[in-house]
Protein backbone atom coordinates (compact mmCIF):
# COMPACT_ATOMS: atom_id res chain seq x y z
CA UNK A 1 0.00 0.00 0.00
CA UNK A 2 1.42 3.16 -0.65
CA UNK A 3 0.43 5.82 1.42
CA UNK A 4 -0.23 9.40 1.20
CA UNK A 5 2.36 11.26 2.59
CA UNK A 6 5.16 8.46 2.42
CA UNK A 7 5.76 7.86 5.59
CA UNK A 8 6.62 4.72 6.97
CA UNK A 9 4.88 3.10 9.79
CA UNK A 10 6.88 1.92 12.87
CA UNK A 11 6.60 -0.44 16.02
CA UNK A 12 8.59 0.80 18.67
CA UNK A 13 7.59 -1.06 22.18
CA UNK A 14 4.78 -2.76 21.44
CA UNK A 15 3.19 0.99 19.71
CA UNK A 16 1.99 1.80 16.66
CA UNK A 17 3.90 5.09 15.54
CA UNK A 18 2.61 6.61 11.80
CA UNK A 19 6.13 7.63 10.56
CA UNK A 20 9.88 6.83 11.69
CA UNK A 21 10.47 10.14 12.73
CA UNK A 22 7.47 10.20 15.35
CA UNK A 23 9.27 6.74 16.68
CA UNK A 24 12.46 8.23 16.93
CA UNK A 25 11.09 11.43 18.67
CA UNK A 26 9.26 8.41 21.39
CA UNK A 27 12.57 7.19 21.91
CA UNK A 28 14.23 10.68 22.92
CA UNK A 29 11.35 11.83 24.98
CA UNK A 30 11.08 8.25 26.77
CA UNK A 31 14.87 9.11 27.54
CA UNK A 32 14.35 13.02 28.66
CA UNK A 33 11.31 11.12 30.70
CA UNK A 34 13.99 8.42 32.38
CA UNK A 35 16.31 11.40 33.18
CA UNK A 36 13.24 13.50 34.81
CA UNK A 37 14.02 16.16 32.41
CA UNK A 38 9.87 15.71 31.70
CA UNK A 39 7.22 13.55 33.78
CA UNK A 40 3.64 12.17 32.87
CA UNK A 41 4.73 10.99 28.91
CA UNK A 42 1.02 10.37 27.05
CA UNK A 43 1.07 8.98 24.10
CA UNK A 44 -1.91 9.88 21.42
CA UNK A 45 -3.99 12.01 23.14
CA UNK A 46 -7.26 13.19 21.99
CA UNK A 47 -9.18 16.26 22.26
CA UNK A 48 -12.53 17.05 21.75
CA UNK A 49 -12.63 20.46 19.43
CA UNK A 50 -15.26 22.99 20.73
CA UNK A 51 -16.39 25.93 19.20
CA UNK A 52 -17.66 28.25 21.74
CA UNK A 53 -19.39 25.79 23.98
CA UNK A 54 -20.43 23.63 21.25
CA UNK A 55 -18.74 20.25 20.39
CA UNK A 56 -17.80 20.74 16.84
CA UNK A 57 -19.45 17.63 15.05
CA UNK A 58 -19.49 16.14 11.33
CA UNK A 59 -21.83 14.02 9.63
CA UNK A 60 -20.98 10.42 8.17
CA UNK A 61 -22.92 9.78 4.57
CA UNK A 62 -25.72 8.86 6.60
CA UNK A 63 -26.41 12.09 8.60
CA UNK A 64 -25.25 10.85 11.64
CA UNK A 65 -23.21 13.01 13.90
CA UNK A 66 -19.93 12.21 15.35
CA UNK A 67 -17.57 14.44 17.55
CA UNK A 68 -14.54 15.82 15.94
CA UNK A 69 -10.90 15.26 17.91
CA UNK A 70 -7.85 16.84 17.62
CA UNK A 71 -5.56 13.93 18.24
CA UNK A 72 -1.55 14.88 18.90
CA UNK A 73 0.98 12.18 19.16
CA UNK A 74 2.03 13.15 22.36
CA UNK A 75 1.92 14.98 25.90
CA UNK A 76 3.74 15.41 29.19
CA UNK A 77 4.91 17.89 31.50
CA UNK A 78 8.11 19.88 31.10
CA UNK A 79 10.17 20.31 34.50
CA UNK A 80 12.56 22.63 33.00
CA UNK A 81 13.60 25.63 35.57
CA UNK A 82 11.99 28.36 33.68
CA UNK A 83 8.57 27.01 33.88
CA UNK A 84 8.14 24.18 36.26
CA UNK A 85 5.62 21.84 35.02
CA UNK A 86 4.19 23.25 31.83
CA UNK A 87 1.85 21.15 29.78
CA UNK A 88 3.83 20.40 26.35
CA UNK A 89 1.53 19.11 23.30
CA UNK A 90 3.46 17.69 20.41
CA UNK A 91 3.05 16.88 16.86
CA UNK A 92 5.98 15.38 14.85
CA UNK A 93 5.19 16.55 10.77
CA UNK A 94 6.86 16.01 7.72
CA UNK A 95 3.70 17.87 6.04
CA UNK A 96 1.29 20.32 7.63
CA UNK A 97 -1.97 19.93 5.92
CA UNK A 98 -4.37 22.95 6.20
CA UNK A 99 -6.77 20.73 7.90
CA UNK A 100 -4.17 19.88 10.55
CA UNK A 101 -3.65 23.80 10.88
CA UNK A 102 -7.70 24.35 11.33
CA UNK A 103 -8.01 22.30 14.08
CA UNK A 104 -4.55 23.12 16.06
CA UNK A 105 -6.35 26.51 15.83
CA UNK A 106 -9.70 25.16 17.21
CA UNK A 107 -7.58 23.58 20.25
CA UNK A 108 -5.64 26.44 20.88
CA UNK A 109 -8.29 28.92 20.86
CA UNK A 110 -10.95 26.56 23.04
CA UNK A 111 -8.27 25.06 25.38
CA UNK A 112 -5.09 27.40 25.09
CA UNK A 113 -3.04 25.14 24.33
CA UNK A 114 0.10 25.87 21.94
CA UNK A 115 0.97 22.85 20.28
CA UNK A 116 4.40 22.13 19.36
CA UNK A 117 5.37 21.17 15.30
CA UNK A 118 8.55 18.78 15.60
CA UNK A 119 9.81 17.88 11.71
Amino acid sequence: MVRKYRNKPVVIDNIKFDSIREGVRYKELKLLEQTGAITKLKLHPRYPLICGNTPVQIRNKHGIPRAVFYYADFEYRDCNKNCFNELVVEDVKGFDTANSRLKRALLEAHYGIRVRIIR
